[in-house]
């Protein structure tokens, strides 16, 4: 699932048309994606902990197809704030369960 988000992601950023832009969007999110691919594994994860990213995912779809740049900008931000802080929540409740 997380190679997936990946290529999601990556694809987004190729279909800007712009290189450079892609090139940054690439140098971040590979890096971004290994990390959190590292902790899954630590923490015992399945893919049921993101099910709910998936819509989030399918509505940044949506923004852009609409055709609205700030609107796209605007869910894109804030689907990767969300994102965020399920991430940190969930590694979280995990580090503290293994504590126990």
């Amino acid at each position: 699932m997380i190679e997936a988000d990946l290529k999601f992601h990556l694809c987004l950023g190729d279909l800007c048309g712009n290189r450079f832009l892609y090139s940054q969007i690439r140098t971040i999110l590979v890096p971004l994606f290994a990390f959190v691919s590292m902790r899954v594994i630590q923490s015992h994860q399945t893919a049921q902990a993101w099910e709910s990213d998936l819509e989030r995912h399918q509505r940044m779809i949506e923004l852009i197809r609409e055709g609205d740049p700030y609107a796209a900008e605007f869910g894109v931000r804030a689907t990767v704030q969300q994102f965020g802080a399920r991430a940190h929540a969930i590694w979280q409740r995990k580090q503290d369960q293994n504590k126990r």
